[in-house]
């Protein structure tokens, strides 16, 4: 049953499509190094029993992973990310052989999205959107139901209900069904929005790749890989108006830096710039999403996406 899924993303998006050599698969081409979805190669069993020890060790998480999500991990995909917006859950491969693209698209843990340490038995989380800030749960009943996540108690009386389903495999299906992709023009990367704007533009000198590791470490995350070339090689900078500087691209913190600094807001939320009238920019680097506020009310897919209408604001 859940391989069907795979079929149903290939009609959602037609020839919008890269399949790597890791057997992991792009839809929904946004730029020249985005896509919209990712799905990775499905757990083997040897892999699940892994992914279970796992997270006994580590998270003292004892229980069997439920019934469905295991299917979904040996029949669709190891974790996935759907549509630049709901994060399901998977297991982190540590393969030495593995090359550094493939690291970089490891899925996020549950450990990512919430704590196993206060995850009851009636409920299991099986994805998150970050952009209507709800999770998704599995229930004992094997249906999903997806509610805020306010600080969740997974109390029935403090959960907010928004939706329910019959099952995961129903849950996804209606997902990818519901979901229509526009192709459009791939949009410039980074390098060459800054290039054509040359003129406008103050930049910090570059950060270097051990300071940004140490920055992903320090906080438990990654950034997204556009995000990362852009720091390599400017480190912040003030975008400039004719009436002044206009907006604030934040510095990643480094000893020698007297400029402002990116803020990691919560989870894998930074503050990464700030326009003139103090209205802050945050990225969510498990999407790549950037949003000009925590309700989300401006969104841009990438980080190119904010920096080309961050441009346009001062022409």
């Amino acid at each position: 049953m859940f391989p069907n899924l795979r079929i149903l993303l290939d009609n959602s998006y037609g020839k919008s499509k890269l399949e790597t050599e890791w057997q992991g698969i792009f839809y929904g081409q946004i730029s020249d190094i985005e896509y919209e979805s990712y799905i990775s190669q499905p757990l083997t069993e040897q892999e699940l029993a892994s992914y279970q020890k796992y997270l006994k060790d580590w998270y003292l998480y004892t229980k069997e992973l439920p019934r469905p999500f295991i299917e979904m991990l040996l029949g669709f995909s190891n974790g996935a990310v759907l549509f630049g917006d709901i994060i399901i859950p998977g297991y982190k491969r540590k393969d030495r052989k593995m090359s550094n693209e493939e690291r970089e698209l490891q899925p996020a843990g549950i450990e990512e999205i919430t704590s196993l340490s206060w995850m009851p038995d009636k409920y299991f989380v099986v994805g998150k959107s970050y952009r209507w800030n709800t999770l998704y749960l599995l229930t004992e009943k094997q249906t999903i139901i997806e509610i805020k996540d306010d600080n969740v108690s997974y109390h029935h009386n403090k959960m907010k209900l928004l939706n329910s389903y019959e099952n995961l495999y129903a849950w996804l299906e209606a997902v990818i069904l519901n979901h229509k992709y526009v192709p459009s023009p791939v949009k410039t990367n980074p390098e060459t929005i800054i290039k054509e704007h040359a003129k406008k533009v103050v930049w910090n000198s570059p950060v270097s790749a051990e300071e940004l590791t140490r920055f992903e470490n320090t906080y438990n995350l990654r950034l997204p890989s556009e995000y990362k070339k852009f720091l390599l090689e400017h480190n912040g900078g003030e975008i400039n108006s004719p009436a002044g500087p206009t907006i604030a691209v934040l510095s990643v913190e480094v000893e020698s830096n007297e400029t402002l600094y990116v803020e990691h807001v919560e989870g894998t939320v930074l503050q990464v710039a700030m326009e003139s009238d103090g209205e802050p920019v945050f990225l969510n680097c498990a999407t790549g999403e950037v949003f000009q506020n925590q309700s989300v009310d401006a969104y841009f897919p990438t980080w190119s996406a904010w920096l080309e209408y961050a441009f346009n604001l001062t022409d």
